[in-house]
């Protein structure tokens, strides 16, 4: 290398000066500052006496290399050494690990010489580098006989990462084990690695991957007894004249003892597959194998050498070991077979084939289920013997009468109440509403009894008692007691603690949470509380640290005081981020999505967060992210993030047609990454022979440089309508950001600007005929609204609370029309009660209110008022944007939208017989619904809904509420509720429709 080319920064001067680039001076790499007269500087194998704290001061930094490297900013954001600091050892072997670990550099030095033009004295700090060479493709070439895709996960060497030659080379070991399990008999991987330029590589790997290997004969060694060898290769992935894969032989024997084990030779055994040449016959050049389709074959030993043109066809015989041992016969007395089949109380006839131990599980379970029918006394009694041919498994089964569980309870406890301990307890006596209640289940009460004596020693009583329990009958009725003996309370007193630096962690905002002073004591409380202290002190950097408790009891061990001491040992810190892997996303980008930053403290969950927030990103699929040493003795670590981009820009396209529309067509482009800055690009167009439709989203995960989303859309859809009636065209754009507001709130903020036109309305037909989202508007809106959610499930909840507030802001802008806020609030609340967890009856409460206040006149022609008259508030607002109630998530005894007050929500268009609704300025609308399990996933409800819509918020009035009440079931599906209600109307008015309202939705109506 002729030496160092002249690429250098010089960083600062005296006190922080302003950054400056300068050229330096070449002509070969810089001299030790021992040649030019100077103390030598330090390096990495030279520590000054005191490497933390001694060293000339740095006055200037150069980098300099032998070509450009770039970009300069990610190199200069690793460096330890610092302009104005002293050039310690510490601070070099910091900048060497780091420059190491970026994998933009193969090798470092740093040197120093005086800054001669300083009056102050001190060194230029000159690092040099020699740049690693980074891989821009990696390429699979050759007959891969595979999927390219398969292969490529074999690969060990990543694109944008720095050239590995481990990695390279084994990446060729992989790719031939990898071939060699697909069959392939001799693959053969070769890697050619080119650098079209000094820091860029090219990874081929030449792959032949050859003959593979066939399945030439599926064979079946051992005893099959009446199975037939067709029936068994039935399920198979292997099959003859397919190409052999050793990976799948495993999965093959687990279908084999399935297949078996359903049709009831749950005794058979199997053996290790394994896989024989074939010797192709000399004289004819078939292969020498047995008829694949006989019975069970002894496979021949054989000579393994292949025969000249042996290689060109390899083929295999596959040989299963399968002694099938004799067939299960179940023989029941007192009850049906197929019966307890269908219930699943036979798990031994199932695929898991025949064990012993699945034999006494299944007496348990027909115990189980008998005694949930009511035949407590039931007796289930089993035998087994081989006979001939047949394994019998032989179940008697006596019933026995029916008994009705009338009382359970609990004797002896003091210090907590029946009630208090109705959540330990799954046997209940007979309710009324509660299916499955009123049954005695000795598997139930056995671990009732165990759950009262856990609960008991969490409560800190060591030495309590529970059971066993006394079942007591008079006639077909039981009642039973469960004895409990409490004992001595241990209880927590005084809890002090030592060895906390309030800076990092105070122990007093955590004493509430921990739950320990003046509560009962167990082992298990305390180590808890430790265990949160330790990860607490973990989140805080100091990852090694040691918490203990040391235990003061008073004389008769009820109560003991705490004193809990914390080792803080070093606090680990983040140093430097070095981003590796992106090779179009600007890492700046990533660093500021990261929200981590040199000086934070380093644990396991931040980084494991970090993981999230960039998978968030949907740009990467892969991310690993972990700490490395800055140096040997060092509480800093370097957080190095390893990434590999994803294919970012993705094009769809479909056609289709359809009856109605005639034909259909959709393109879709979606760039994930746009411009490397972690933005996303979606857009679709979809057209027909009837409508067209275009959407265009953008999301932003920060706003400038702030962490906040941003996802703006502009849409256009035009389209005929039913029957050809009219054409409707909507068009818009809408920009909206969220955030979070502490740990349960959400605050989101929108601007919307939205247009719909309505063209060659047909004859006859009025603007008030059509649905009210099809009615001419132009709206410019401005949309905050928080959330703030405390309830334990946003689907299937059981407690808490919810509060949601909206405002809707709508001004004139662009030729908008409308002018008015709009506001809406509901507070939900739910109770759960009156039963155990899991099967407790919940009160739900919902109560909902708007109003909405004109802040000017709409035009008095050329826009839809939706048959509002002059003298009604409503007036100036457009239909769509009123408040309308009625229907399955809002006043269920009314039909969708028909709530409102005849006169001002409700009109009567000339021609028409009937009451229309029109909307109103003012809601209010309460919902209260009971609900409770019945049976499995099946559930019922209660409700009461009453509420009303007004043409002004400031005419509400509660005479005027309207009040239904039904009755509805539930259905919890994996997606969440599916209901149907019947709602009836309480004091119906002459105008309103009888009879009952049935509705079905999805989902909880609030």
């Amino acid at each position: 290398m002729a030496g160092l080319l002249g690429l250098a920064l010089a960083l600062g001067g005296l006190g922080g000066a302003p950054v400056t680039a300068q050229t330096a001076p070449s002509g070969g790499a810089p001299e030790p500052a021992a040649a030019a007269g100077a103390a030598p500087a330090p390096t990495a194998s030279a520590a000054p006496a005191n490497p933390a704290l001694e060293g000339p001061i740095v006055r200037s930094i150069e980098l300099r290399s032998e070509t450009p490297i770039e970009p300069v900013e990610d190199l200069l954001s690793v460096l330890s050494i610092e302009v104005g600091k002293p050039l310690s050892d510490l601070a070099v072997r910091r900048t060497l690990a780091n420059l190491q670990a970026s994998g933009a550099i193969a090798h470092a030095a740093i040197y120093s010489r005086p800054a001669d033009d300083n009056p102050e004295g001190g060194v230029i700090a000159i690092v040099a580098l020699w740049a690693s060479v980074r891989v821009q493709s990696v390429r699979l070439e050759g007959k891969l006989g595979v999927k390219e895709a398969d292969l490529r996960g074999q690969v060990v060497q990543r694109e944008a990462e720095p050239l590995s030659e481990g990695a390279v080379v084994r990446g060729v070991y992989r790719l031939e084990d990898y071939l060699a399990k697909q069959g392939f008999r001799s693959p053969s991987v070769r890697v050619r690695v080119t650098l079209p330029t000094p820091r860029t590589a090219e990874v081929v790997y030449r792959i032949e991957a050859g003959p593979r290997t066939t399945v030439a004969a599926i064979e079946f060694e051992g005893p099959l007894g009446p199975v037939k060898p067709e029936d068994l290769r039935k399920d198979l992935r292997t099959r003859v004249g397919d190409p052999y894969r050793s990976d799948t032989l495993d999965d093959d024997v687990e279908r084999i003892q399935r297949r078996l084990a359903r049709d009831l030779y749950g005794r058979a055994r199997l053996g290790e597959p394994r896989a024989e040449p074939v010797v192709p016959s000399p004289a004819a050049g078939a292969p020498g194998t047995a008829d694949s389709s006989a019975a069970s074959t002894a496979p021949g030993t054989g000579s393994t050498d292949s025969p000249p043109g042996a290689a060109e066809n390899p083929q295999v015989r596959v040989i299963f070991p399968v002694d099938v041992g004799p067939k299960i016969e179940v023989r029941v007395v007192g009850a049906d077979l197929d019966k307890l089949k269908k219930k699943g109380l036979l798990p031994f006839l199932g695929e898991t084939g025949y064990d012993e131990a699945l034999v006494l599980s299944s007496v348990a379970k027909i115990k189980d289920d008998y005694q949930r029918q009511g035949h407590y006394h039931v007796k289930v009694e089993h035998g087994e013997k081989l006979d001939g041919d047949r394994f019998v498994i032989d179940l008697n089964i006596d019933p026995g009468p029916v008994y009705t569980l009338r009382k359970v309870a609990l004797e002896g406890n003091t210090t907590f109440s029946d009630k208090d301990l109705e959540d330990f307890t799954a046997v209940s006596a007979r309710r009324l509403l509660a299916i499955g209640s009123g049954r005695l289940i000795d598997s139930e009460l056995s671990q009732d009894v165990k759950n009262l004596r856990a609960y008991y020693l969490l409560q800190g009583f060591p030495d309590a008692k529970v059971g066993p329990p006394k079942v007591a009958e008079e006639g077909q009725d039981l009642s039973v007691e469960i004895p409990i003996e409490e004992g001595r309370r241990e209880r927590i007193g005084t809890v002090t603690f030592s060895g906390f630096n309030p800076e990092h962690l105070d122990p007093e905002r955590l004493r509430p949470p921990l739950g320990l002073a003046g509560g009962p004591f167990h082992p298990q409380i305390l180590d808890g509380a430790l265990d949160r202290l330790r990860a607490e002190l973990g989140t805080a950097g100091f990852t090694e640290a040691r918490v203990s408790a040391e235990k003061s009891w008073n004389p008769d061990k009820t109560q003991v005081d705490l004193k809990i001491s914390a080792l803080e040992g070093p606090r680990i810190t983040v140093d430097r981020i070095i981003v590796r892997g992106n090779r179009h996303t600007d890492s700046e980008v990533i660093r500021r999505t990261l929200g981590l930053k040199p000086g934070d403290p380093a644990s396991a969950g931040r980084l494991l967060e970090v993981e999230r927030t960039l998978y968030k990103l949907n740009i990467f699929s892969r991310v690993e992210v972990e700490l490395i040493r800055s140096a040997l003795d060092d509480t800093t670590r370097d957080v190095l993030v390893r990434l590999q981009e994803g294919k970012p820009i993705t094009l769809t396209y479909g056609f289709g047609y359809d009856s109605d529309d005639g034909w259909r067509g959709l393109l879709g482009f979606n760039d994930a990454n746009v411009g490397g800055q972690a933005y996303a690009l979606r857009s679709d167009l979809r057209l027909s022979g009837t409508s067209s439709r275009f959407r265009l989203l953008f999301d932003q995960p920060y706003v400038f440089h702030l962490a906040k989303p941003l996802t703006t859309s502009v849409f256009y859809e035009q389209g005929q309508a039913a029957q050809e009636a009219f054409e409707l065209t909507r068009y818009g754009a809408r920009t909206e950001t969220t955030d979070a507001v502490g740990e349960h709130g959400r605050f989101s903020l929108g601007l919307d600007y939205r247009v719909v036109e309505i063209d060659k309305l047909a004859p006859g037909l009025a603007l008030s005929d059509l649905e009210r989202e099809a009615r001419p508007v132009q709206l410019a809106n401005l949309f905050p609204s928080f959330l703030y959610d405390r309830r334990d499930d946003p689907v299937l909840p059981s407690r808490g609370y919810s509060t949601l507030a909206q405002i809707q802001y709508s001004f004139p802008l662009l030729g908008a029309q409308g002018n008015f806020v709009k506001l809406f609030v509901q507070q939900t609340r739910l109770f759960p009660f009156g039963g155990k967890s899991g099967r407790q009856l919940v009160l739900a409460t919902s109560v909902r209110s708007g109003a909405i206040e004109a802040l000017g006149d709409l035009p008095t022609s050329g826009v839809d008022t939706g048959g509002t008259t002059a003298d009604l508030a409503s007036r100036n607002v457009f239909i769509s944007e009123r408040f309308f109630s009625g229907g399955s998530t809002s006043h269920r005894a009314y039909g969708r939208d028909e709530l409102g007050i005849p006169g001002e929500s409700l009109i009567q268009p000339t021609g028409r017989t009937s009451l229309v609704p029109i909307g109103g300025n003012g809601l209010l609308l309460g919902n209260v619904e009971l609900r409770f399990p019945l049976v499995g996933a099946l559930g019922g409800v209660v409700f009461v809904d009453s509420g009303n819509v007004w043409a002004d918020w400031r005419s509400i009035d509660l005479s005027e509420v309207r009040t239904g009440a039904g009755v509805g079931l539930r259905y919890v599906s994996p997606i969440g509720p599916l209901r149907i209600d019947f709602g009836w109307k309480l004091a119906r008015r002459p105008d309103e429709k009888k009879g009952v309202q049935i509705s079905f939705s999805f989902g909880n109506p609030f």
